[in-house]
């Protein structure tokens, strides 16, 4: 069983894409929060190049409720076999900002 060797904090998502790993890995968890009083919609895209939200597919979705928190761990994780990005929008498409989290991968 592979454990998680590397980790990404984010204070602060933006508007853009964020690229969390850029060749192959696995997904082992997640810890996202959102100070927005929205709900929000986190996505995880296996893509080698930036994913084009609405128009790429997600490998992973996650709904996040307003003021709300999810986490998740894997023994086995979620492979991605090109790269592991992240994008966070509101449910009706427009991109979120007050949404932090914690992700490990390997």
């Amino acid at each position: 069983m592979a454990t998680p060797n590397s980790a990404a904090q984010f204070d602060t998502l933006g508007p853009a894409p964020v690229l969390i790993k850029s060749t192959l890995g696995t997904l082992f968890g997640y810890d996202i929060g959102s100070s927005d009083g929205s709900p929000a919609m986190v996505l995880f895209y296996d893509k080698a190049t930036t994913p084009a939200y609405g128009t790429d597919t997600p490998l992973v979705r996650i709904l996040l409720p307003p003021f709300g928190h999810t986490a998740r761990t894997s023994a086995t994780g979620i492979p991605f076999a090109n790269g592991l990005y992240l994008i966070v929008a509101t449910l009706h498409g427009t991109q979120q900002r007050n949404i932090s989290g914690h992700v490990e991968f390997f």
